[in-house]
């Protein structure tokens, strides 16, 4: 996987380090998720083969899944509307 967004995602987790607020890292998780199945397996989750940033209707199921687990593992006044979710 080409890793072109990587300086996004560590601007993004210095200035939520920087601000002491919850992350989450979509892209730390993208990273591994590819790197673990391999392109091929994961041409489903995305709009197609050549467009790997965007995601499929599937994509983006898999994805706000992952968002709610990590959400549901932070701290701060949202919390309980999170719990509600899925």
């Amino acid at each position: 996987m080409v890793e072109s967004l990587a300086a996004y995602a560590a601007a993004a987790r210095e200035v939520a380090a920087e601000q002491n607020v919850f992350l989450v890292d979509l892209h730390a998780q993208s990273v591994n998720l590819f790197n673990s199945l391999g392109e091929e397996a994961t041409n489903y989750i995305n709009c197609s083969p050549e467009d790997r940033t965007h995601w499929s209707s599937e994509g983006a199921e898999l994805w706000a899944d992952k968002v709610v687990l990590q959400l549901r593992s932070a701290k701060g006044p949202y919390v309980p509307l999170v719990h509600s979710l899925r």
